[in-house]
């Protein structure tokens, strides 16, 4: 900083008393106020409130001067101060920040006190002006007094006297305040009074005045919700403490007087805070702080101010994805170090935390965008005139390199408030046949009692052993059967008995088993058999359920989903590291063949096939030059249609969706031409993530075999399958990978590759059900 040489001939002077004189005209008057802030009882209380004080201090003034009755108060007053508690000196409450995965801010978080703090330590701002400008408005002896300032209280006693309860200045110095600041002790009492007194000498004894200086800079008020000088020259100038100039600096320090009044996020409020900078230029100048040339300089700056609005200063919606985040890191906060909930919260909201998401913004946009076109949620709105609930879907997506949540959506149209409900996390929805390849065909698969090639008649059967006389399951395409089909066709098209009877085979108790390994625990849930149709009694969220598929991506191993990749605190102390602790589900074989399995759900009929795959009209993805980019899905609706689920995997991405409705008042159905709403926005979203991406294809595990089988009998294609042979994918080594050829189309004489058990009898009911 330069030297600020006091001007010293009378020429200079003379100068100066003219600069003084045209400043004062030009400052002089009390801040304005808007005409609805001026109300009868605010102006008797504002009153009476000085009154009190200005009575307090005469009364304290007398008394020291009495002497007696009066000194022995005083000392059972200072007798009876506490100290200040050194955990006092700590800043807790501080503001959190949340970025994306680029490093980028998304999210600036004060918590409940709504307190946007950022500390700054003074040797980082001490080249700048800010300690000098505060010092001149505030306390002009702060370096040689000792913590209070007798001659100011009374000047401030008369200066409220003759302007009638508003003084020029006030009668606490910066260590006084700082004092009011840590403790919180604001009482209007003469033992409070005295006690603040007692304290500031105490505390001059104990700090430095750097010290004493970089508490008050990082506590005291600057108008809206910010404290301190790094949050409020971020706000309202977009730059660091640090980098302030002399007439940024002269009008921080003119807001703490009066935030409200000085407030430069409203036209009134910035017009009182810009006379009141001029106020400080000119405590500067009078002490020597700058030169005539710096002060007139001051004057002539032309501020620039940060764009911000009052409402987006006080308060801010946080999207879907960053209150999981913070819910995220709360409940691990609690798991890692035993914190109380309102321990970890608070840490969250207002701990200074910097917090690390994973969030993609070129994946978070789109998503944005297309849950804000109603035509993916009503393609017919006059469905939904008179009813009490619209469509809503629920939407998460994970990077597939990484195994991190990348991006969400809780709720068709714009977020409106903070903690809504978040269908994403919270929609608790029977997942239909989005389950089976997690609960029954991959289990079935690693316990080599199923392939992709494995052949189960489709047929009337009486598995509902609750109610033996009836038959179930069906399928959606009702009163039909199709007879002998491949369990990859059996996906294909998400029929439910073949499903139900894989299960059986593979057991409840070991499905319940796999689920719970992939974070969906049916302990409690006295579902049976119709796991295999995804008729849960509590059912899972799409975060529960796109977090087990990503199983299948991480070649058969589990572990939750985060949304950040770590969280270090105000220290630069990591607090938390995204290090998943990963469990086995599957084989990378097993994981392979599922993904490959589920293509078809994305193909069109095969020969033979008489029935459309679930996601035929989707198709798999297609970059920008038209290059394919190997897909997999799984979907499901819910009986009556509840209820749509979809579940699209890449390589690169896996994108988990529901679609319904929240039936809070009634249960409502999706009208049948709207079941597909939600399939067509992932499409096209997945579609647009993707558009820049290279070609990719599922890396193949060494344990697998590519082999042609006959759709028609699981086993070795003979040339005489023709239309029928087809590449299925089988463990290398395994009993259940086909040795011989297909006897339907050839003299093999081999049995066909079936289910296990699955003989039919004449009645219709296979044995062993």
């Amino acid at each position: 900083m330069e030297s600020n040489p006091r001007p010293g001939n009378q020429k200079q002077k003379r100068k100066l008393q003219h600069i003084k004189y045209r400043v004062g005209k030009r400052i002089s008057g009390r801040p304005e106020k808007p005409a609805g802030d001026i109300t009868y009882p605010g102006i008797i209380g504002k009153f009476t409130g000085r009154i009190a004080l200005i009575f307090i201090v005469i009364l304290l003034v007398i008394t020291l001067f009495v002497g007696g009755t009066g000194l022995g108060i005083v000392a059972g007053y200072i007798n009876t101060t506490e100290e200040i508690p050194n955990s006092l000196f700590k800043i807790k409450e501080q503001t959190s920040h949340m970025y994306d995965k680029d490093g980028t801010l998304i999210a600036t978080l004060t918590g409940a006190s709504n307190i946007n703090r950022e500390v700054v330590n003074y040797h980082e701002v001490s080249d700048t002006y800010i300690d000098e400008a505060f010092i001149a408005i505030e306390d002009r002896s702060f370096e040689t007094n000792t913590g209070i300032d007798p001659k100011r209280i009374i000047s401030a006693v008369i200066s409220t006297l003759i302007n009638f309860g508003e003084s020029s200045h006030g009668g606490s110095t910066i260590t006084q305040q700082t004092v009011k600041m840590i403790t919180g002790d604001n009482e209007v009492s003469l033992q409070r009074k005295i006690q603040e007194w007692y304290r500031a000498v105490q505390l001059t004894n104990k700090l430095s005045k750097a010290d004493i200086m970089h508490t008050y800079l990082n506590n005291v008020p600057m108008g809206n919700s910010y404290v301190g000088i790094e949050s409020a020259a971020k706000a309202y100038f977009g730059k660091h403490a640090s980098e302030l100039n002399l007439p940024e600096c002269a009008l921080l320090a003119g807001i703490p007087k009066s935030p409200a009044s000085f407030n430069i996020r409203t036209e009134l409020g910035r017009k009182n805070a810009l006379k009141r900078q001029r106020s400080v230029l000119q405590a500067m100048l009078e002490e020597d702080m700058i030169t005539v040339q710096q002060f007139e300089d001051a004057l002539n700056y032309e501020l620039v101010f940060s764009h911000e609005s009052l409402a987006q200063s006080t308060y801010s919606v946080n999207t879907y994805f960053e209150e999981h985040v913070m819910q995220e890191v709360t409940r691990d906060l609690m798991d890692q170090y035993g914190y109380t909930y309102n321990v970890a919260n608070a840490m969250v909201m207002n701990g200074g935390l910097q917090i690390y998401s994973s969030l993609d913004p070129a994946v978070q946009e789109p998503l944005d965008r297309y849950f804000s076109d109603i035509d993916y949620f009503q393609k017919d709105p006059s469905l939904y005139v008179n009813t009490p609930e619209i469509p809503q879907g629920g939407l998460v997506v994970f990077d597939n390199q990484t195994g991190l949540l990348v991006a969400m959506q809780g709720g068709f149209g714009k977020k409106e408030s903070n903690l809504v409900f978040n269908r994403a996390t919270d929609s608790i929805n029977s997942p239909a046949s989005s389950i089976k390849p997690l609960g029954v065909y991959g289990p079935a698969i690693e316990e080599e009692i199923v392939t992709g090639a494995t052949i189960i008649r489709d047929e009337e059967v009486f598995m509902d052993f609750q109610n033996p006389g009836v038959a179930w399951p069906d399928n959606w395409y009702i009163d039909e059967f199709l007879g002998d089909m491949s369990v990859r066709y059996a996906v294909k098209i998400s029929n439910n008995i073949p499903s139900v009877k894989t299960l059986f085979q593979l057991g409840v108790d070991r499905s319940k088993a796999y689920l719970k390994k992939m974070g969906i625990d049916l302990t409690h849930d006295p579902v049976d058999l119709a796991i295999a149709t995804g008729a849960f009694s509590y059912g899972v969220s799409p975060m529960q359920l796109g977090n087990a598929y990503q199983t299948f991506i991480n070649g058969g191993q589990y572990a939750p989903a985060k949304s950040y990749t770590k969280v270090v605190d105000a220290d630069g102390i990591v607090l938390l590291e995204n290090n998943p602790d990963y469990i086995s589900v599957f084989s990378p074989e097993t994981s392979y063949m599922m993904l490959r399995i589920m293509e078809s759900s994305l193909q069109k009929p095969a020969p033979g096939e008489t029935m459309l795959a679930s996601a035929h009209r989707l198709g798999p993805i297609y970059n920008a030059n038209g290059e394919k980019i190997t897909s997999s899905a799984k979907t499901g609706t819910g009986e009556k249609d509840l209820a749509s689920w979809i579940e699209y995997i890449t390589p690169y991405y896996s994108t988990t969706a529901w679609y319904g409705f929240d039936n809070r008042i009634w249960t409502s159905y999706i009208n049948e031409n709207e079941t597909r709403n939600m399939h067509y926005l992932v499409k096209d979203f997945m579609d647009e993530i993707h558009q820049d991406l290279a070609p990719a294809d599922w890396p193949q595990p060494a344990g697998i075999v590519a082999l042609q089988v006959c759709s028609k009998s699981g086993l070795l294609a003979s040339p005489g399958c023709g239309g029928y042979a087809y590449t299925e994918y089988f463990k290398i080594g395994s009993p259940i990978t086909p040795t011989k050829q297909c006897p339907l189309h050839s003299g093999s004489g081999a049995p066909v590759n079936r289910l296990y058990n699955d003989t039919v009898w004449p009645n219709g009911k296979s044995y062993g059900y």
